[in-house]
């Protein structure tokens, strides 16, 4: 991998925070779509909480050690 590809990976790991804060991060997440009323829960609802769902489980298996782009 060229020089400047490992530079942008690390910029985006930090941009990530800290393996603590992304599990609080998905925490936090999980909590507040359990805690949404009935009628919220909308078709825009369910994209939008899949895709937030879809990069917190890259952050997770990231902090596993893991890369979810493989």
């Amino acid at each position: 991998m060229p020089r400047g590809h490992e530079e942008a990976d690390r910029q985006q790991d930090a941009d990530r925070g800290s393996d603590q804060d992304v599990i609080a991060e998905a925490l936090r997440l999980l909590a507040e779509l359990d805690n949404t009323p009935l009628t919220h829960m909308t078709p825009l609802f369910y994209q939008h909480g899949f895709e937030e769902l879809r990069m917190i489980t890259g952050d997770l298996l990231r902090v596993l050690g893991h890369d979810p782009g493989e």
